[in-house]
């Protein structure tokens, strides 16, 4: 208890301040020094977890990535290089469109596409080169089929003017072009080697049953020589090869001739 005047301490039981000796009022009421203690409501707050944007993955541009760095790998091989670079390309473009999408892939996206375009260039040139070797290796090999073998005597059983003949008409083969009928011609005719039309006809036969000769080179071969010099429509020029006052090649022979030299 607590003097109301100077605040002093009284004991419990004293009527006057034994410090001011002020009358204390009622002593019967005690003055708690203990702070008086309100209950607390707790009001429970719920945090609502924000959702936060989850950004997906660029597929497109790893992909694309992975595959133009196996198309670099892979370039020497002829066409799957060139594939694997074509497939890269097209995801990679593919990943750079998605890239406001997920947020993230576009340089990865944009370097897939540069190894994607190095590695599809790369493996078309080799699937050109590798195309234009087939060709000129079975060109090669066509030509050596075609050469006279000197081991082997294509005149056997011939007789001695129809050896001759078969000889004439390969000399004449190796400097310019001519159907089976105009080497027949040219080996029977009285203005050429004037041998017999049999002896002509069996030498010629011959250097075809062998393999000497193919009928449409030699009509290629023309049909080049005639537009080095003037100028044919598709049609003239065939008519010019199979005519019998021409080359007289076959029809068929002589179309070949104006596909192979681009007469569309």
């Amino acid at each position: 208890m607590f003097c109301g005047k100077c605040g002093s301490s009284i004991p419990d039981g004293n009527s006057f301040c034994g410090k001011c000796g002020a009358p204390i009022s009622n002593p019967s009421i005690q003055t708690s020094t203990q702070p008086i203690t309100q209950p607390v409501q707790v009001v429970p707050i719920t945090i609502e977890p924000q959702s936060m944007p989850v950004k997906k993955t660029n597929s497109a541009a790893i992909t694309g990535f992975v595959f133009g760095i196996v198309g670099i790998c892979l370039c020497l091989v002829p066409y799957v290089g060139f594939v694997c670079g074509l497939i890269g390309l097209v995801l990679s473009i593919v990943g750079i469109t998605k890239k406001k999408e997920c947020g993230k892939g576009g340089g990865l996206a944009v370097t897939g596409l540069l190894l994607s375009i190095i590695g599809a260039f790369i493996g078309l040139c080799m699937i050109v080169g590798t195309m234009a070797m087939s060709k000129n290796n079975a060109q090669s090999s066509y030509n050596n089929n075609r050469q006279v073998n000197a081991s082997v005597d294509y005149t056997a059983g011939m007789d001695l003017a129809t050896s001759n003949a078969f000889k004439a008409g390969l000399n004449y083969l190796k400097f310019s072009s001519f159907s089976k009928k105009g080497l027949i011609n040219q080996l029977s005719s009285p203005y050429g080697d004037n041998y017999t039309e049999e002896q002509a006809r069996t030498a010629v036969n011959a250097i075809e049953k062998n393999g000497l000769v193919d009928w449409k080179e030699q009509a290629v071969k023309s049909a080049k020589n005639y537009l080095s010099f003037t100028s044919f429509s598709r049609q003239g020029l065939i008519e010019q090869l199979s005519s019998e006052y021409g080359d007289q090649f076959t029809l068929e022979e002589a179309t070949y001739a104006a596909d192979q030299v681009g007469l569309k």
